[in-house]
């Protein structure tokens, strides 16, 4: 140090650091400390290199120190919340993103941080601005309109979403996130070859891209492609072994094949994932992970072979079933209707017993979902307003069995919506939207599709799926 002044030792760090020589970086750092304890550049910047190493405590104390002498350097508060982001501390990294905003307002890095940090916490509605500011700020950067999709998709605003997704790709067509986002929003259209043409596109371009490999694989397995989906899911587990999703795509896709032993392997390695990331969760508290906990342990609990070798084997099961159910219900299990809807009890209406038992011990799991009275009206000119709520206006039974009776209504005395969840394009589903008086395409999302049937005020909802979604 004694050949060099403490600035150009700094400068020197900084040129092995940028070019990833961080062991020549460090030392330099180390030493310029044991020559100056309180200088700034080298505190923060040995901060920044130990998280780059994957020590985001030290990364922490060490720039936190730095801030401590000088607390209006903006860069040091958004690099200390990457840190905090890592230790899931979101409320700390909002903090420090929060001052660098208001020593350096409009900084488009603070804002993306600041909009990601949000998203942790469970805020979307507070990230969506960020992601709406920087729109403006940087409207070249192919990720703003791509992270502002997901907000949209995830209210149900999947006409939004596809605008941004689209605008995310003609930005840069090489932006693997963007590809993924326009699966996902095709793939709540109901449009899955669409989807299913994305994420292929997200993962020809990084092939390492777990989360498309995972959104590839449902799509897959939701089109009835389950040797596709089987694969894309054992890509994704190699990626993300610690991710619980692949495994439930495993475990729903080995079921569909009749393969329930090895669904009752994956489920399991799923709920145990889930249950390692939940155990500092409160009793009783909800996020995200728990709800998916919940979740999975029900469809393992209601697993049921579509054939069986006897009766008896039929009542054993269906004994095992509701027990599970009533077992999962004393230990506080509860399924939530948001944002997903319940699971179906398919199997049970194709084996001729008595249902109600192990429907009402299902129904006790279920917290309904929180809805005022919805306001009443008689449709146009004094018609009964009749509304169709169905997945399956499409080539599907459903969709066969009920295009005649929304074309045939009479409408003299009845007015005629249609809200299908996702927006199909084949013959049957142009079929009832050329006869429907509206059709209304709506997310698989609870919240907002329930809140779109009640501004419709229906004076009959006809759900068509009954027993099926």
């Amino acid at each position: 140090m004694s050949e060099v002044t403490v600035a150009q030792a700094v400068h020197i760090a900084l040129d092995h650091h940028r070019n990833g020589r961080f062991r020549e970086a460090e030392a330099i750092y180390l030493q310029i400390l044991a020559v100056e304890p309180n200088n700034v550049d080298a505190l923060h910047f040995l901060g920044v290199l130990a998280h780059q190493a994957g020590n985001p405590q030290a990364a922490i104390e060490s720039i936190e120190r730095a801030i401590a002498l000088h607390p209006g350097i903006p860069e040091h508060h958004i690099n200390v919340a990457g840190p905090y982001r890592s230790l899931n501390k979101p409320t700390e990294a909002i903090r420090h993103l929060q001052r660098a905003l208001e020593l350096r307002p409009n900084d488009p890095m603070a804002h993306a941080a600041l909009a990601g940090a949000y998203v942790e916490l469970g805020r979307m509605d507070l990230a969506a601005p960020q992601w709406q500011l920087l729109l403006e700020l940087e409207p070249r950067v192919a990720a703003h309109p791509s992270n502002l999709a997901v907000y949209l998709e995830r209210l149900g605003k999947l006409d939004e979403a596809l605008v941004m997704c689209r605008r995310a790709v003609q930005i840069d067509p090489k932006y693997p996130p963007a590809y993924n986002n326009l699966g996902s929003v095709l793939n709540k259209m109901g449009r899955l070859h669409e989807a299913i043409a994305e994420h292929e596109r997200a993962v020809e371009l990084k092939t390492d891209f777990a989360e498309a490999w995972i959104n590839l694989a449902s799509a897959q397995q939701e089109s009835g492609q389950i040797g596709s989906a089987l694969r894309s899911a054992r890509r994704a587990a190699e990626l993300r072994p610690a991710d619980a999703t692949a495994f439930r795509i495993l475990a729903l896709a080995t079921e569909e094949q009749g393969k329930l032993d090895v669904s009752a392997q994956a489920y399991d390695h799923a709920i145990a994932l889930l249950e390692e990331k939940t155990k500092a969760a409160v009793a009783g508290e909800r996020n995200d992970d728990v709800d998916w906990l919940n979740r999975l342990r029900v469809l393992r609990a209601i697993m049921m072979p579509p054939v069986y070798t006897s009766m008896a084997e039929l009542e054993a099961r269906r004994a095992q079933v509701s027990s599970g159910m009533l077992a999962m219900h004393a230990r506080g299990v509860r399924l939530h209707l948001e944002p997903e809807p319940a699971p179906v009890l398919f199997q049970l209406a194709y084996q001729g017993g008595d249902d109600r038992a192990i429907a009402q011990a299902y129904t006790r799991l279920i917290v309904p979902a929180s809805t005022g009275d919805p306001p009443s009206r008689q449709g146009a000119g004094g018609k009964i307003h009749v509304a169709f709520v169905s997945r399956f206006f499409k080539e599907h039974t459903i969709g066969r069995l009920n295009r005649g009776l929304v074309a045939q209504l009479n409408r003299d005395e009845f007015e005629v919506t249609v809200f299908s969840v996702g927006d199909p394009q084949d013959s049957v589903a142009r079929f009832v939207k050329q006869h429907a008086d509206r059709f209304v395409p709506i997310a698989p999302i609870v919240k907002p599709a329930r809140e779109a049937i009640e501004r419709a005020a229906p004076d009959i909802l006809f759900f068509t799926d009954l027993g099926m979604d």
